[in-house]
Formats: C-alpha cells, sequence, structure tokens
C-alpha cells in the first residue's frame, strides 16, 4: 500500500464534509421527530419502531463524525473512526451488495463498488491496528 494514500485531507475538505454531515443529523432529526409523532398519534407500526432505531443509530455516527470534521479533533491514531467500526461498515456494506444482487439483476452493478467499499474499509482497519501495534510496541521499547 503506498503511504500518499492514506495522508490526511486538508483542512478544507474536511469542514465542507463536516457541514454535509451536519445537514444528514439535521434531517435525519427531522425524520426522527416526524415518525415519533406518528407513532403517538396511534400509529404503533413495527416499521416505525425500527426506524426510529435506526435514524437514532445512524444520526449518532453523523454527529460524532460531524464532530471530529469540524473540530478537527480525531481519534489518537489519526483515523476518524475504530478499526472495529470500518470492519462493521465493511460488513453493512458487504451485506447492501448481496442483497441489491439477489434482489434484482441489474443490483450486480451495485455489488462492484460496494464490495470495493468493504475493501478499503478492511484495508484501512488493517492499516490502523497496524500503526497501533507499532506505537504499543514503540512506547514498550522505551
Amino acid at each position: 500500500m503506498k503511504a500518499h494514500h492514506y495522508a490526511q485531507a486538508p483542512r478544507f475538505l474536511e469542514i465542507v464534509a463536516g457541514l454535509v454531515f451536519v445537514i444528514v443529523v439535521l434531517l435525519l432529526a427531522l425524520a426522527f421527530v416526524a415518525t415519533l409523532s406518528a407513532m403517538l398519534r396511534g400509529n404503533m407500526a413495527a416499521l416505525h419502531i425500527w426506524s426510529l432505531v435506526f435514524f437514532a443509530l445512524v444520526g449518532f455516527a453523523s454527529c460524532l463524525l460531524a464532530w471530529r470534521l469540524l473540530s478537527g479533533r480525531g481519534r489518537r491514531d489519526g483515523g476518524l473512526f475504530s478499526p472495529f467500526s470500518l470492519r462493521v461498515a465493511s460488513l453493512i456494506s458487504l451485506f447492501a451488495g448481496l442483497v441489491m444482487a439477489w434482489r434484482h439483476p441489474l443490483g450486480l452493478l451495485e455489488l462492484v463498488p460496494l464490495v470495493a467499499a468493504a475493501g478499503a474499509c478492511l484495508g484501512l482497519a488493517r492499516l490502523r491496528e497496524r500503526q497501533n501495534t507499532e506505537r504499543v510496541d514503540e512506547a514498550d521499547d522505551r
């Protein structure tokens, strides 16, 4: 792997991406409130409950990502996500790609970029873990 692919992005791009995630958080909050108000009016469908859980989880993750991007303070290892969350994201990408491919033959076109995204997440998680273990080894040597 070439190191320049993992170089830090310019601060301007981090701010723009952070603002995009703020908009995503606001839209998810709006969807959460709309779903909650539908439930309070007496429409207690199971879909509404799962929608609330989805909006809350994705909204929290987006809020955390927006905070890290806008504040410029990521994790100690320099990334925005932990290796574990990168692996979870790769599994979700693979699962989504397989579901799309199973539902319709044209879904195979969606499978390719999702498998590529999953591979990128797994590669980055492996790199982050390798960097973390090297830091621990260096600290132990001191």
